[in-house]
This record gives C-alpha cells, structure tokens and sequence, in this order.
C-alpha cells in the first residue's frame, strides 16, 4: 500500500513536470488551477493503472505449482471507469503442491485453494474435487462425512464452476 501512493504521487509530479516543462518551452502561460488538476489526473491515472495491473502482476509472480483458476470481477460507482470495463477484484488460486488423492477413490483429490485479493489477507480454504462426476465439496470444520469417508450428499457443490478448477486437478 505504501508503494502505491509513493507511485502515484510520483506520477503526479512526473505529469505535472511534463507540463510545465512544455509550458517553458512553448513558452505559453497557464492558469494557475492547470496543474493541481493536471496532478489530479495523474493520480486517478496511476490509480487506475495499478488496480487494472494488479492482477497480471501477481499472476506472473506466482511460484512455480499454483495457477489461477478464476478470477473476481470488481466494479463500483467509486472507481466509474470499472463499469466501463470491470477489473480483476480477487484470483482464485490453486495449489498444486498440495493436491492429494483419496487412495481408495482415485477420482477424487483434496486441494488447497487460495482467494488472493488486493490489500486483504490471502484465505486459504480446502475442497474436494471429484473428477469423474464433476463436483466439489467445500471441507471447513462443520463439514459432516458419511461412512464411506465422503462428505454427506448435501456438501457436494455441482455446479462446475470454476471450469478451470476441473482442468487443473483432473489432469494431474
């Protein structure tokens, strides 16, 4: 957060720089409110970048083992440009390092999946992949388990989403 706003003001500066080394050189004069507002610009600019980026730059950070299975759009009145063209709020990331299969069901791994999102702490929570009938079942600490070792029927989440979830586990 603290390189953030050192960005930004520096784009501010940097943009209000420009501009009065343009003015100097063409010799023109500015009103007085030209540069507080061109200072303004630069920093809903930077602003706007950084959040657009944020995503691609922790992507392409990620170790070696994790892969991002779906992205969390963000748009809000507060940032207008996001209705325009919504940017990444969270990544749903996947540990692969952590994929384990259940040795009498070979269809079925238990993976560790991470919701990153900006300025937040990172949430790990852990699920239950079945390959074969497309399905996961979230395990937290009231998740109930039948006498097969499975979770209880009701637990079982089929609605596929993230696609990305089934390419990645079941393919390992």
């Amino acid at each position: 957060m603290l390189f953030e706003i050192i960005i930004v003001v520096c784009a501010a500066f940097a943009l209000s720089g420009v501009v009065l080394i343009l003015s100097r050189l063409l010799r023109v004069r500015l009103p007085k409110a030209v540069i507080p507002i061109v200072a303004a610009i630069g920093i809903v600019a930077a602003t706007a970048w950084l959040r657009h980026s944020w995503a691609d730059r922790v992507t392409s950070s990620l170790p070696e083992g994790l892969s991002v299975v779906a992205t969390v759009p963000y748009s809000s009145v507060l940032e207008p440009w996001t209705l325009v063209r919504p940017r990444v709020g969270g990544l749903m990331v996947l540990d692969g390092r952590e994929t384990m299969r259940h040795p009498d069901h070979p269809d079925l791994a238990m993976v560790s999946i991470l919701l990153v999102e900006p300025n937040a702490e990172t949430i790990k929570s852990r699920h239950i992949v079945d390959c074969a009938k497309r399905r996961r079942a979230p395990v937290t600490a009231d998740t109930t388990f039948a006498e097969d070792g499975l979770p209880k029927p009701e637990a079982w989440l089929s609605d596929e989403e993230p696609k990305a979830l089934y390419g990645e586990v079941c393919k390992l």
